[in-house]
């Protein structure tokens, strides 16, 4: 009543969320959770379960709304693999700055550079710690003729914006088949670099909206923030809302939340995340979380009790079975999986306007 949060116990709290999802004429679609950057795969898994349990398919972790096609893997992994950009022979960026959004690739840059890696930027020059050539008027051809293990690295600002996301996905096609051998049985030099933590391990599961959901969301009146504060506030969350928010960070998430539910971050608990090239990384608990911070997969399922839903886990290892059964490859650290050869991205030249010259 007074407009502010107040103190209350843990099942205080879950029984006031449970009460209000059960007043909704229709759960299916009338709610959405948004995973922010930090979020591991276990907790994801476990709320993408409970909301399609509820009947709703909208949960989204594309907080910055890239345009990428989650369908393959190989439309949004760092394809060459870290250690490929040593064996490039040209490497191209596009829409990235590496020294800025990822030190390590940045590093790997800087030594293939000084074994005399040929670096190009298509756009503004960069910042960096090694020499790169601008490409503009002069055809690309030439650079790419020669070359046998060419890469090209784009940036995820690129897929920001609707327009030039469908040049980049035109320029895909064209370049493929231009020049096969930047996709063979050996070498993928197709790579994007993505610059969120939970980003991969996100789109490995699908924890993104699904295709019954509308454009708008004029009917949502409920928001789980799982971890999320990276959001437009204007374009994500509707302005009567009931807001959620899980996590560890007293940030943008828990200012605007009617309720909030204290959770460990990534160093107090043990959890599981994917790397730019695909490998699956399991993380160990550090320290011991504060307060009466819970675990975000065991503070979903117990949610899950109070609305009587029976998540088919009731511990750590039983979650990673259920994630395996949809995932494989989470069944193999540090290992990567190379995915199937496909086409970058789904959608087909006839969506750009854009025009290659035949050079």
């Amino acid at each position: 009543n007074s407009n502010l949060l107040q103190p209350s116990t843990w099942p205080e709290a879950l029984q006031f969320i449970t009460q209000y999802i059960q007043s909704l004429s229709n759960p299916s679609t009338q709610i959405k959770a948004i995973a922010g950057d930090l979020c591991d795969v276990e907790s994801m898994l476990a709320l993408k379960d409970l909301f399609n349990s509820l009947g709703s398919n909208y949960t989204e972790s594309r907080q910055d709304h890239i345009n990428l096609c989650p369908d393959f893997r190989t439309n949004y992994l760092f394809n060459s693999k870290i250690t490929g950009i040593d064996q490039s022979d040209i490497c191209i960026l596009i829409g990235c700055n590496p020294r800025m959004e990822a030190p390590l690739i940045n590093a790997r840059l800087r030594k293939a550079y000084l074994n005399g890696l040929d670096i190009y930027v298509i756009g503004n020059q960069i910042i960096s710690n090694f020499e790169t050539n601008i490409l503009e008027q002069s055809p690309i051809s030439s650079i790419l003729k020669q070359s046998q293990k060419p890469l090209i690295i784009f940036g995820m600002s690129l897929f920001t914006d609707n327009n030039i996301s469908k040049t980049c996905h035109y320029l895909l096609e064209q370049l493929l088949i231009k020049y096969p051998q930047f996709q063979n049985n050996s070498w993928n030099g197709i790579s994007f670099l993505q610059t969120r933590s939970a980003r991969n391990a996100a789109l490995d599961i699908g924890f993104i909206k699904g295709p019954d959901v509308p454009d708008h969301d004029q009917n949502i009146q409920l928001v789980y923030l799982l971890g999320a504060d990276e959001f437009d506030l204007e374009k994500d969350i509707p302005s009567n809302a009931f807001i959620i928010y899980q996590g560890s960070h007293g940030d943008k998430g828990a200012s605007i939340a009617d309720v909030v539910l204290p959770t460990t971050s990534f160093v107090e608990k043990n959890g599981t995340y994917v790397n730019l090239d695909g490998r699956v990384q399991r993380t160990k608990k550090a320290i011991t979380a504060p307060g009466h911070a819970r675990v975000d997969w065991e503070c979903i399922r117990a949610l899950a009790e109070f609305l009587h839903i029976n998540l088919p886990y009731d511990n750590i290892e039983q979650l990673r079975q259920r994630l395996y059964q949809i995932a494989p490859h989470f069944e193999k650290l540090d290992s990567i999986q190379t995915p199937f050869l496909t086409k970058p991205l789904s959608l087909s030249s006839s969506s750009s306007s854009s025009e290659l010259s035949k050079d």
